[in-house]
């Protein structure tokens, strides 16, 4: 059962707030579609594909409820 104003990660069952973005290839959890954006490759010859969320410069860091949440500086 999820708390009010929350839902889960399909996949890895996090808890997450509701305004985080989990991305639908990766399943791994933003903090704004603009940190999600970030990782997302859109100039890849073979289509697109996820960074790693560390390499573009994104901060991982834990949610009230022990979640890692990928988020801008």
């Amino acid at each position: 059962m999820t708390q009010p104003f929350t839902h889960r990660n399909g996949v890895t069952g996090e808890l997450l707030a509701q305004n985080i973005q989990v991305c639908p290839t990766c399943y791994k959890n933003f903090s704004s579609d603009r940190a999600w954006e970030k990782h997302w490759e859109r100039k890849n010859p073979r289509g697109q594909q996820c960074l790693i969320p560390e390499d573009v410069g994104l901060i991982p860091t834990r949610n009230t409820y022990g979640s890692i949440i990928y988020r801008t500086k």
